[in-house]
């Protein structure tokens, strides 16, 4: 991924495709040729907002941005997920990892 003015932005998407209908989200806490998978349709998780989205815009004063002709955008949001139902959780090894 990358800003408007072509430099790379740090993370990953969240949401990269589905399979089966479920969205696949990628993490780098999770070792290659494993997948964890979770039913929250059969309520085996919850997910908390602590804070909607925020969105914060700088439109580059007192730092390089102005000098460059850039602004920067910030959305973040504060979620947690809970686990009631451990035995929704399953974890998938052997996966081909390239």
């Amino acid at each position: 991924m990358t800003s408007l003015s072509g430099a790379p932005v740090e993370g990953t998407r969240p949401c990269n495709g589905s399979l089966w209908g479920a969205e696949i989200a990628v993490s780098t806490h999770v070792p290659g040729g494993t997948a964890v998978v979770l039913s929250i349709k059969g309520d085996g998780g919850l997910v908390w907002i602590r804070s909607g989205l925020e969105m914060f815009y700088n439109p580059g004063y007192g730092d390089t941005l102005f000098v460059n002709n850039l602004v920067a955008w910030r959305v973040e949001s504060r979620l947690a997920l809970n686990v009631p139902r451990p035995r929704a959780v399953c974890l998938v090894t052997g996966l081909p990892s390239t």
